[in-house]
Order: structure tokens, then C-alpha cells, then sequence
């Protein structure tokens, strides 16, 4: 299928025409498909040809071709390079003016894309309740404009990334019902405008840290009875906290 009759950009014109989700299944089927389904030449067809535009001229002015879909919904299902040429290339526009993302309870499965951090405008990124796995990504540390960051309720697993400091005008940030492990990072005392850290049921340990005890305006904590245990280290000072509740669930 597909040998050597075929040329390259014929096989990829073929292609293009299926909805960019189903690009990796495509590609399984032997290494010279594989091949020409893979590049941002590809990817930028493959997104022309699956979306509808309310001008041909202007690729800023993208909706899903689906009625009533949410863009942001299907851009989670596509292959990385697709999700990176749209953010940066296709959609400009759109991306730049997205505030808000919230796509709670949507049964979104696989790993939070990196290319997340090019909706530098966000000020609500919220995935609660899906079937997330894998890292939280380094780069959502460059969303500095996000004041709420909720990814409780998934499966995501390693640590708590430090790069989350520099997410100066967070009011909430909730990470928990996870399967997150290592330390509490005492870089959080840094966001300052704080008000409610939810960190419960995950697999952390450490304690946490006394550099909480800086964040005059949080007023939720949520852990769990072991991250307050763990290591025998004493409980921060709380008397700058106008409410800790429930600190043991």
C-alpha cells in the first residue's frame, strides 16, 4: 500500500482530509505513511482541511466543523505537532483572545499537552474530573496571567512542578485527587495572592513546608492527615491564615 507509485505529497492530500484525532492511527500502518503524516507541512493541511473557517482568507478565524463544538475540546485529542502549529500558526488570533478553558467532565484521556503554555492569556485552565495521566508540564509555569488552575479529579502522577511559582496571580490552584508524589514545593509561598491550595489525596510526603506560613492571604488548605505527618516536621505558622479547613480529610 502506498510503495513507491505514490507520490509523498499525494499520499499527505489524501490524508488530510481525516479529522486530525485519528492522525496517529493512520500512521501505524506502515513507516512511509508514518512518515508523511508527521511535519508541520502535514499538520497545517490536515487542520486547513478539517476545519471550517468563517473567512478562507483569514486562518485566525477558525470554528471546529462540528456545530457547536468546542475548538480547545478536539485540540486536546490531536497529535502534538498539530496542537503546536495551530497554537502558533493557525489560530493566532483565536489563541491570544482564549481567557478561559474549561473543559470539566469531558472524559479528555492522555497527557496535558505542553503546547497548553502558548494560551498566554489564560486566566481559568480548568480540567477537572477527566482521565488525564502523566506529568503536570513545566511550561504551564509561563501562564502568568492565570488566577484559577484546577486538575483535581485526573490520574496525573509525578511531582508538584516548581515552575508554579511563577504563576504570580493565582487565587486558586488545586491539584487535588490525583496520584501526585514527591514534597509540597516551598516555592508556592511565592504566589502571595493565594487564597485556596487543594493538594488531598495524593501520594505526598514531607510535611508542609514552614514557607507557607508566608501566604498571608490563603484562607483554604486542603491535604491530607500525612502530608501534615510525614517527616515529624511541625505544622507552619497559621496565625497569618484566616481559615485552614478542612486541613485533615
Amino acid at each position: 500500500m502506498f510503495r513507491t507509485h505514490i507520490p509523498d505529497e499525494l499520499i499527505q492530500q489524501i490524508f488530510a482530509y481525516i479529522p486530525p484525532s485519528q492522525v496517529n492511527k493512520y500512521r501505524r500502518l506502515n513507516r512511509r505513511i508514518c512518515a508523511c503524516l508527521t511535519g508541520a507541512s502535514f499538520a497545517l493541511e490536515n487542520i486547513r482541511q478539517s476545519c471550517a473557517t468563517d473567512n478562507v482568507n483569514n486562518k485566525n478565524h477558525i470554528t471546529a466543523v462540528a456545530a457547536g463544538s468546542n475548538i480547545w475540546d478536539i485540540w486536546f485529542t490531536w497529535p502534538i505537532e498539530h496542537q503546536f502549529q495551530f497554537t502558533t500558526h493557525y489560530a493566532v488570533q483565536q489563541t491570544l483572545a482564549t481567557t478561559h478553558l474549561m473543559l470539566d467532565s469531558r472524559n479528555i484521556t492522555g497527557l496535558i499537552p505542553h503546547g497548553i503554555s502558548h494560551l498566554l492569556n489564560l486566566t481559568v485552565l480548568s480540567l477537572r474530573s477527566n482521565n488525564l495521566c502523566g506529568n503536570i508540564p513545566d511550561t504551564i509555569g509561563k501562564l502568568v496571567y492565570l488566577q484559577t488552575l484546577d486538575l483535581s479529579q485526573n490520574k496525573l502522577s509525578g511531582s508538584i512542578p516548581s515552575t508554579l511559582r511563577h504563576l504570580i496571580n493565582i487565587r486558586v490552584l488545586s491539584l487535588g485527587d490525583n496520584n501526585l508524589t514527591g514534597t509540597i514545593p516551598g516555592e508556592l509561598s511565592e504566589l502571595s495572592f493565594m487564597h485556596t491550595l487543594n493538594l488531598k489525596n495524593n501520594f505526598l510526603i514531607g510535611g508542609i513546608p514552614q514557607e507557607l506560613g508566608k501566604l498571608k492571604n490563603l484562607q483554604f488548605l486542603y491535604v491530607n492527615s500525612s502530608s501534615y505527618c510525614g517527616g515529624g516536621k511541625e505544622l507552619p505558622d497559621l496565625h497569618k491564615w484566616s481559615l485552614v479547613f478542612p486541613l485533615f480529610s
